[in-house]
């Protein structure tokens, strides 16, 4: 699949909008690895339909944006969150933010950049949003990337910028994933921007 064309995105959730897709890792299994207090402001980027939003609502967490390329995903997790006064969808490119510096306590990317590396300028776009990443986290930040992309083909993308990278493998959650892959492990990588 084009999984780095936004056109791909759109038909795949005009054609099913009432289903919900879990890319990676569920809340519940990434919770455990995070000091995220409730009241930390989250971006979610690439958000797609993942039920992650629930999830954390649910958990107390109230103040979380969500962003998506998708303008089709987002009206629909728009209706669906309507309720949710605090929770925010807005449609926008994670290599672009259009969000002011040092204005987040977490980045949550959960396959996002995988992605975005299988667009036309692939590792040019993952640069530009770890770069993006970087700028709109507060200092002592985490941008939390969830992948399938083994340290070697990450790290250096990652290291772009001054911070603190750690990783660690969950194993995969349940039946096969989009690749028909059932077994194996997927990556999180914790990026911590250091305090001045």
């Amino acid at each position: 699949p084009e999984y780095g064309d936004q056109s791909y995105w759109d038909e795949r959730y005009s054609r099913n909008p009432d289903d919900a897709f879990e890319w990676l890792q569920s809340w519940k299994a990434l919770k455990p690895l995070l000091d995220l207090s409730t009241d930390a402001e989250i971006l979610n980027v690439g958000c797609g339909n993942a039920p992650l939003v629930q999830d954390m609502y649910d958990d107390g967490y109230r103040n979380i944006t969500s962003v998506d390329t998708s303008p089709v995903v987002i009206q629909q997790q728009t209706m669906k969150h309507a309720d949710k006064e605090e929770v925010e969808f807005s449609i926008m490119d994670a290599t672009a933010l259009e969000f002011p510096d040092e204005c987040f306590d977490t980045v949550l990317d959960k396959s996002t950049m995988d992605a975005v590396l299988c667009g036309k300028s692939g590792s040019e776009g993952a640069t530009e949003m770890v770069r993006e990443a970087f700028r709109v986290l507060k200092s002592g930040g985490t941008y939390v990337v969830v992948s399938y992309g083994v340290p070697q083909a990450r790290l250096y993308l990652l290291r772009t910028q001054a911070w603190d990278v750690q990783y660690t493998t969950l194993g995969k959650e349940k039946g096969p994933d989009e690749d028909g892959d059932r077994a194996g492990v997927h990556y999180v990588y914790i990026c911590r921007k250091a305090k001045p």
